[in-house]
């Protein structure tokens, strides 16, 4: 659930690929550090010719004016040719430039250099490259081109999309630093995929599986997909067009991926089993038109009733995944990350990620009028209260609760109404993803540089 967050920029962070990508991978390195040394030299040189303007210069050595003397024409002869004043102004600017780099400044400009290197390099090792750009999106119009043109093979494209992505990313979990992500996978929205994958099993298998399962997987992954998951996409900052990033990318299909499957099978289910008819039984009528409150269409009712309808059974399932996970939690998962156990931690869970980023401060300040210091101090520690963790259970329930009788609701109600929710979830997506690009080709490296130096040049460190 999070990524999350190397670079191929125009310029080179989680977290551009143009004119020096025809260089080799050294010689890009290279290249870049030449370019900012040059950008940095040619802004002292503005600097100094101002300062020589406004009068702001320094007398040369006798010994340079003796120099001068004997290698250019005098000063009156000057004066006859061009008529040009004998102020050496070209000479003064070539000894000031000399002088432009002091030891200190000198150890500033290497360090930025390092840095940027370090980014370039740590960039194109989580995939900002040509060759991952390119998949990506290629990627992403073969899905759009099957969803819209072939609506009735779309389960094949979220079958292939999910055997690849999924496990791509859990191997990248495993090997996280400095702890290891697998527990991520016990968050609602991976097992969520997993329930949507045997519910599509479950439509499509050969093996006699009677209607009444059929019905109830299909009602319970409408609303859950196009509920909770899609309202998921829409606020969840990870989740973003970022196309040469697969674990970013991830997020991406187990999000938004299962509500247009969902559409194809509620709004295409002639054409899949006119393509499908030994695989797909869809025309049943509980499938074709399913009731999606139960109790007449009141949407108040309590978890585990309500059976039988999209609502009910979405809320019957999150409830299976509730409980166990906040068992698990309380016994086992809280004390994982925290650092002042008796042993190393090892893994991370999404709920310490998520609190550790300043949600711990904000929950302390909000709900407890806890002092910052001290949510400061579980931040560090990775160690926080029992009753922050049902604070973000709760607030996880009620936003599930909120998005199934809006969001999921939106989608059932007619065709047209499905396409424009997911239209503008999506536009959402890809607006957050034109966020992350134009921060690694713009804001990123003028970022470090002016924290290195404002760090350099601190009353401090002089």
């Amino acid at each position: 659930m999070l990524s999350e967050e190397g670079s191929f920029d125009m310029m080179d962070d989680e977290d551009g690929d143009n004119g020096m990508q025809l260089l080799t991978d050294q010689e890009h390195l290279r290249a870049s550090s030449s370019l900012f040394s040059s950008v940095v030299l040619q802004t002292l040189q503005k600097e100094e010719q101002a300062k020589l303007l406004a009068g702001v210069t320094e007398e040369p050595d006798d010994e340079e004016e003796d120099k001068e003397e004997d290698s250019k024409p005098s000063e009156a002869s000057e004066t006859k040719k061009g008529g040009k004043q004998p102020r050496r102004r070209s000479s003064l600017l070539k000894k000031t430039l000399i002088k432009t780099f002091t030891a200190s400044e000198e150890k500033t400009v290497l360090k930025v250099l390092k840095q940027i290197n370090q980014i370039e390099e740590r960039q194109y090792k989580h995939g900002f490259r040509e060759t991952n750009f390119t998949a990506g999106v290629m990627n992403c119009f073969t899905v759009a081109y099957f969803f819209g043109a072939y609506p009735e093979h779309f389960w094949i494209v979220y079958l292939v999309q999910s055997l690849y992505f999924i496990p791509y990313k859990f191997i990248n979990m495993i090997r996280a630093k400095p702890l290891n992500e697998a527990f991520y996978y016990f968050d609602y929205c991976w097992m969520m995929n997993f329930n949507a994958i045997i519910s599509l099993i479950l439509l499509a298998s050969p093996i006699p599986v009677p209607m009444a399962v059929r019905r109830f997987a299909y009602r319970g992954s409408f609303g859950i997909a196009c509920g909770p998951l899609l309202g998921a996409t829409l606020v969840l900052p990870f989740v973003a067009f970022v196309f040469h990033d697969v674990n970013t990318m991830t997020n991406v299909v187990i999000h938004a991926l299962p509500p247009m499957l969902l559409y194809t099978i509620r709004w295409h289910a002639d054409e899949i089993m006119q393509a499908w008819p030994s695989i797909f039984r869809l025309d049943d009528e509980g499938l074709q038109d399913p009731l999606y409150f139960p109790n007449n269409g009141n949407p108040f009712f309590f978890p585990g009733t309500g059976l039988g309808s999209i609502a009910g059974n979405a809320v019957f399932i999150y409830m299976m995944w509730f409980v166990p996970y906040t068992s698990w939690m309380l016994l086992v998962g809280m004390d994982l990350p925290r650092k002042n156990r008796e042993t190393p931690p090892k893994y991370d869970t999404v709920f310490h990620t998520f609190w550790r980023t300043g949600s711990c401060t904000a929950c302390g300040t909000l709900f407890w009028k806890r002092p910052v210091e001290v949510s400061q101090k579980q931040m560090e520690m990775d160690d926080y209260e029992t009753r922050d963790f049902f604070v973000y259970m709760g607030v996880h329930a009620l936003l599930v609760a909120l998005s199934i009788p809006t969001l999921g609701f939106a989608c059932n109600y007619s065709k047209y109404s499905h396409m424009t929710v997911m239209f503008l979830v999506l536009l959402a997506v890809v607006h957050r993803g034109s966020q992350r690009y134009t921060y690694y080709t713009t804001k990123m490296y003028s970022r470090m540089i002016r924290k290195e130096f404002l760090s350099s040049s601190s009353p401090d460190k002089k």
